[in-house]
């Protein structure tokens, strides 16, 4: 899954997806989606886009349905930023969903960080991500009529100015 944010907007996103080639099968263009999928956030009127600064930082992971025992890879490249950065993480994210006749109470425990970069990192190099996935913390996706246990990855970027810059993507866990 690809992903590249420009700010600032956090408001108006549109899909970029890869130019059109030969038709591919309804299977196809659904894995060619979500593996290759970019996001790309522009401008918008807002009363803080003055106070908001601008970057471009690209990256992708290399799937979003996982082997429990393999690693989670991919890479982050800055790009631009006008502001120097903090530090890159990843945060492994567990969203345990339990539903009743009154509603569902979703809860999402922070299970995993880790820091991949710490201060101003060189812009155009990549940044590589591999996170192994915690055995006592994580078990496969589950998903039944009233109880889910689902994961997330978040991307976060924290700049020296202290924006908060992040970048949400499910995670579909199984074991081999």
């Amino acid at each position: 899954m690809k992903f590249a944010r420009v700010f600032p907007s956090p408001f108006v996103s549109q899909t970029l997806h890869e130019p059109p080639g030969p038709t591919p099968s309804a299977a196809e263009t659904f894995e060619r989606f979500w593996k290759r999928l970019q996001v790309r956030f522009t401008h918008c009127l807002c009363r803080q886009r003055g106070q908001l600064p601008h970057f471009l930082i690209r990256g992708h992971l290399d799937a979003t349905s996982c082997v429990i025992s393999q690693p989670l890879t991919g890479e982050v490249q800055v790009d631009k930023s006008d502001v120097p950065i903090k530090s890159i993480e990843l945060q492994l994210v567990r969203v345990e969903t339990c539903g009743c006749a009154e509603g569902y109470a979703r809860d999402a425990t922070e299970i995993q960080n880790i820091q991949i970069a710490e201060g101003d990192v060189g812009h155009g190099l990549p940044i590589p991500v591999h996170m192994v996935f915690p055995r006592l913390f994580t078990c496969p996706t589950l998903e039944t009529t009233n109880f889910k246990v689902e994961f997330e990855i978040n991307v976060v970027v924290i700049l020296q100015d202290d924006h908060l810059i992040t970048e949400n993507f499910p995670l579909k866990l199984c074991r081999v």
